[in-house]
């Protein structure tokens, strides 16, 4: 509810998108997590927490094998 409450005043608040993300992850809620986690990740490119939480809830949720797999998908230079 916090994060909301922030994100509604700053969109583009990275700590708050990833904050949600990982209580999404917790509360079991994959693409809520996966969804905000990118948010963060676009605003946070250099976090390696962020990077960490992201690849581990892409791996969680079936998601990254999904994206490894799709054949328009190449991986950032």
């Amino acid at each position: 509810a916090l994060c909301a409450r922030v994100l509604a005043l700053d969109p583009h608040h990275g700590d708050a998108w990833h904050l949600a993300g990982v209580a999404a992850m917790r509360r079991g809620d994959g693409v809520a997590a996966v969804e905000a986690l990118r948010a963060a990740a676009a605003l946070l490119p250099a976090d390696p927490q962020l990077a960490s939480n992201l690849g581990a809830t892409l791996e969680a949720t079936g998601a990254l094998e999904k994206q490894l797999n799709d054949p328009n998908w190449a991986p950032a230079p």
